[in-house]
């Protein structure tokens, strides 16, 4: 092991350089978080750091286990059984710029046209008032604000949006799972099953 001090930039700049070679959607999404977090694994472990003409290899080798962790994450979740195969998640990340946007949703992963519409259902089947709170409390007033609007306490109004969001993110979650066998929920699955009905 040698004494080479741990240059931050350097190591952060190194990360940026190799990370820009990636230009899939889901690293360019995720670029400064790798690099901000290949550099705090960097120097965490840069005590072993044996000779200091490998340092850039180093930094490079950190950055890309991390992308390709956090890819496999963002494909399979915690599914440990899919196997770990680079090539196979650099595909998907490549293709995932041709697919509509995707958020994951319990262990599935949506588009965002179906996450839309059951927001809207999940929204309508709340009662008027949990539905004001919400649009109150997410268009930008202060609990305190939606209290005084409302003549409820602000221990009171963050109880009810409390629930009021578990109760709509319950449903979603709800739906999901019981959208079938598959990752993606997609529109022309959804039109599909309407057909069936």
């Amino acid at each position: 092991m040698v004494d080479q001090p741990f240059e931050g930039e350097v190591v952060l700049e190194v990360a940026r350089r190799w990370l820009n070679r990636n230009d899939d959607p889901f690293t360019r999404r995720h670029r400064d978080d790798l690099a901000q977090e290949a550099a705090a694994t960097t120097w965490r472990v840069w005590h072993t750091l044996r000779d200091p003409q490998c340092a850039t290899a180093f930094v490079r080798t950190i950055v890309k286990r991390l992308r390709y962790h956090a890819l496999h994450r963002h494909f399979h979740g915690n599914d440990r059984n899919v196997p770990m195969d680079p090539t196979v998640l650099d595909r998907m990340a490549h293709e995932e710029q041709d697919a509509a946007p995707t958020y994951r949703v319990g262990n599935r992963l949506v588009e965002a046209e179906w996450l839309k519409r059951e927001l809207d259902l999940a929204l309508a089947r709340l009662d008027a008032t949990a539905r004001d709170l919400l649009s109150a409390y997410y268009a930008g007033s202060s609990c305190r604000e939606i209290g005084g609007r409302y003549g409820l306490s602000e221990g009171c109004v963050k109880q009810r949006l409390f629930r009021a969001r578990s109760r709509v993110r319950e449903a979603i979650e709800s739906r999901a799972r019981c959208a079938g066998p598959v990752r993606v929920v997609r529109k022309d699955q959804e039109q599909e099953r309407e057909a069936d009905r």
